[in-house]
């Protein structure tokens, strides 16, 4: 979710008329997922186009399409028209049939006027991992034959640009771990083409090494925010922040200058034009009152408790917040002994809610934890001492269905029965003539 929402800072501060995403927006078929999806999406500050890739789908029903977006469509941005196709759920291949295919031809001609035309589908389909994959034949001969300028695709976790019948752009994934590294790419659709590359390179554009750092949630609960900016990339950068203040006392500025603000019933919103040469960093402060205490750092619920066969692992949530210019730093510490202590990093998976994670041999009863956070003017605050008893859990001895008498009872009827049987037996060698029959 931090991933998620420094994207989101990235194409909010860079103002693209529209955001694609290629597949794979969740990778969990629980609903709450892609609700959450939903949410952090919403947050844009542009239209966003997403497809649905093969960990969109969801076993246990139609979420993506649900919450997110449709598995198939099309729409009008400006002079593109954009197609959007699924290419299904295998791991491998992704495949497109013949209905969809009809389908995608229908479309395309039913836009003949339009001055570009942009396919984005799931699985690239020009490569050879299935030889027989006749997809790849079909929807190259559409897409050439209706005059398709651009594929784009995802999946492969990789840069790929392929020269085939139509320009495919194969991007890498928006998480640490692409090839050759994590990166997006910026494409201007221009009265002469489309404008693609990178500084004269084919590569996409490295995602982390364009950093922006927030103190708060921008949503103007608050009375003030810090925004760090750090420009990595090669080439000036040219951009907005939308920071919104909650209403205090007179809109203060720092580290560059308001180019308009717009007060609204809940909260002003200020506006800076930002412009960062290659390797410049920048931070901005805005807020609506003076930093005068530090933050507050609390337990939230109860902390989570979970056992392996070698070791205990304690999943502990702070609730930090600081007011006005928010959170600059925040870190938990435990103890076996309540002497020597140990730090453990805190991740922000909610605004304002840190995760904490305590590894201790399955051995540890006890432990002890707290957590310190400072603001961005330095003040510091810590929560008090808790402990927790980490003692196994007594496993419940195991109790007969049957209580002991009602057991003696049976063992009786069953002698019983066994003498009877014993009985019959010696009573039929006796008479040779006599019959039994013992049914129970």
């Amino acid at each position: 979710m931090q991933n998620f929402r420094g994207i989101v800072r990235l194409a909010n501060f860079l103002r693209p008329d529209l955001m694609v995403v290629t597949g794979d927006v969740v990778d969990n078929p629980r609903e709450e997922y892609y609700e959450l999806a939903r949410q952090l999406i919403s947050t844009l500050e542009m239209p966003v186009i997403l497809v649905g890739g093969n960990h969109d789908h969801a076993t246990e029903g139609n979420y993506f399409e649900r919450h997110l977006a449709p598995w198939n469509g099309s729409v009008d941005i400006g002079p593109i028209h954009i197609t959007t196709l699924d290419t299904g759920s295998g791991s491998i291949d992704g495949t497109l049939d013949e209905k969809q295919l009809a389908w995608l031809d229908r479309d395309l001609n039913e836009h003949p006027g339009a001055k570009y035309k942009v396919i984005m589908f799931h699985h690239p389909m020009f490569n050879a991992n299935n030889p027989r994959n006749e997809t790849v034949h079909k929807i190259y001969e559409i897409c050439s034959r209706r005059g398709v300028n651009l594929i784009l695709n995802g999946h492969m976790h990789r840069d790929i640009v392929f020269r085939g019948p139509v320009l495919t752009l194969v991007n890498p994934n928006g998480y640490e771990g692409g090839r050759p590294y994590t990166g997006i790419r910026i494409l201007n659709f221009t009265d002469h083409g489309i404008e693609w590359k990178y500084a004269g390179g084919e590569k996409p554009l490295p995602l982390y090494d364009f950093k922006i750092w927030a103190s708060q949630p921008n949503d103007g609960s608050t009375l003030g925010i810090v925004v760090r900016l750090a420009n990595g990339w090669i080439t000036p950068v040219h951009g907005v922040l939308k920071l919104r203040i909650g209403h205090g006392q007179e809109l203060t500025a720092q580290g560059a200058t308001v180019s308009e603000t717009i007060r609204l019933e809940k909260y002003l919103v200020a506006l800076f034009k930002i412009r960062l040469e290659p390797n410049e960093h920048k931070e901005i402060s805005v807020f609506s009152a003076a930093d005068k205490t530090p933050p507050v750092v609390r337990l939230r619920g109860s902390p989570l408790v979970r056992r392996g066969a070698m070791v205990t692992i304690v999943d502990v949530i702070w609730e930090i917040r600081d007011e006005i210019l928010g959170v600059d730093k925040a870190e938990a510490y435990y103890s076996l002994d309540n002497k020597t202590w140990q730090s453990i990093p805190l991740e922000e998976n909610r605004p304002q809610l840190f995760l904490g994670s305590i590894q201790v041999d399955k051995a540890v009863d006890r432990i002890f934890f707290y957590a310190s956070a400072w603001d961005v003017k330095g003040l510091k605050a810590s929560a008090k001492i808790e402990s927790l008893l980490l003692g196994e859990e007594k496993v419940p001895e195991r109790v007969s269905p049957f209580p002991a008498t009602a057991l003696a009872a049976m063992f009786l009827c069953l002698l019983l029965i066994v003498i009877v049987i014993a009985l019959r037996r010696r009573s039929s060698k006796l008479s040779p003539n006599s019959q039994s029959l013992l049914s129970f």
